[in-house]
């Protein structure tokens, strides 16, 4: 299976309308309970002392289903990794 028909299947499978709400709820995941203290809300706490964690899990929740679902070899090639992964952050505006 080529990286552009899995790079598909994701799409079909997690809607770009799907991701924002993820990544809130991940966002959630990474902040300290005092962030109320020197930040207006969650998300400028989470963008002044994260370095795109809630990202990164997202992504990486992504390519582990590319990788065993619709990978027969069930691993990629360092390369095509990076490729899809950068597909991945792309698409769905996962860059911090």
């Amino acid at each position: 299976m080529n990286l552009e028909h899995v790079f598909e299947k994701i799409k079909k499978e997690y809607h770009f309308s799907q991701i924002p709400g993820r990544l809130d709820e991940e966002i959630l995941n990474w902040i300290e309970a005092d962030w109320k203290e020197t930040h207006y809300s969650e998300y400028d706490w989470y963008h002044e002392f994260c370095n795109g964690e809630a990202e990164d899990v997202i992504v990486q929740e992504m390519m582990a289903v590319a990788k065993n679902k619709y990978n027969s070899k069930k691993d990629f090639s360092y390369e095509d990794s990076l490729w899809l992964e950068d597909k991945i952050r792309e698409h769905y505006e996962l860059n911090f």
